[in-house]
């Protein structure tokens, strides 16, 4: 299901999002690079307990955001949000 939300609100501010479903993080950085996307983003799941799930960012080469990036959108997400129409 979130995968599903992530894609609407990629979608919803313009930008294109393929769904590669289940599919293994090397993949995801070997797609971004050789289809040319400026970055792909992989939901991680874990056997583990709920909070060691995540995301991981892979900018277009196919390698890890840069950290300077990261930091930008883990601090945009720990903000207060703006919900429109309220």
């Amino acid at each position: 299901m979130f995968e599903y939300a992530l894609v609407a609100g990629l979608t919803a501010s313009g930008a294109d999002a393929y769904l590669l479903h289940v599919i293994t993080t090397p993949s995801v950085a070997y797609v971004a690079r050789t289809e040319d996307f400026d970055c792909g983003i992989m939901i991680s799941a874990s056997h583990n307990p709920y909070y060691d799930n995540g995301i991981k960012l892979i900018n277009g080469n196919g390698e890890k955001m840069d950290e300077a990036t990261i930091h930008l959108v883990e601090a945009y997400l720990d903000s207060e949000l703006e919900v429109f129409g309220q």
